[in-house]
């Protein structure tokens, strides 16, 4: 698995940081199943692609967001920040962003200074 999924209960926060590898649709969709099965649906979600490169394609950014929909159905996920300061994950992100808006409060910054003040300013249910 190429991103270190952590949760903590004290804290009500969740953290994913890839690395190494491109991450690719799978491992976005993994990601967003192991936040759900994991308890932490609603919690607020620093996404770190700083050292990470993307290979997901337009079409599968659109198929994330209808999974996440679906999922939201149920329980209002958490606020999510992406780290993402390559342009391309930017970009993608960005789209993703668009897709999910009213799903979601969703943000992309350029580094994890700008994700934990964005993420601390977010109302937690």
């Amino acid at each position: 698995m190429p991103f270190l999924f952590m949760r903590c209960e004290e804290k009500r926060r969740a953290r994913a940081r890839f690395s190494g590898d491109t991450v690719t649709y799978a491992d976005a969709l993994t990601l967003v199943e192991t936040q759900a099965a994991s308890g932490a649906w609603t919690y607020p979600l620093l996404v770190d692609l700083t050292h990470a490169a993307t290979g997901i394609t337009p079409a599968e950014i659109h198929q994330l967001a209808r999974r996440v929909e679906a999922l939201s159905r149920h329980e209002r996920r958490g606020p999510v920040c992406i780290v993402a300061p390559q342009p391309v994950a930017f970009g993608m992100s960005r789209m993703y962003q668009t897709l999910t808006d009213g799903v979601m409060t969703l943000a992309v910054v350029h580094d994890e200074h700008e994700a934990e003040a964005w993420l601390g300013a977010q109302a937690i249910p």
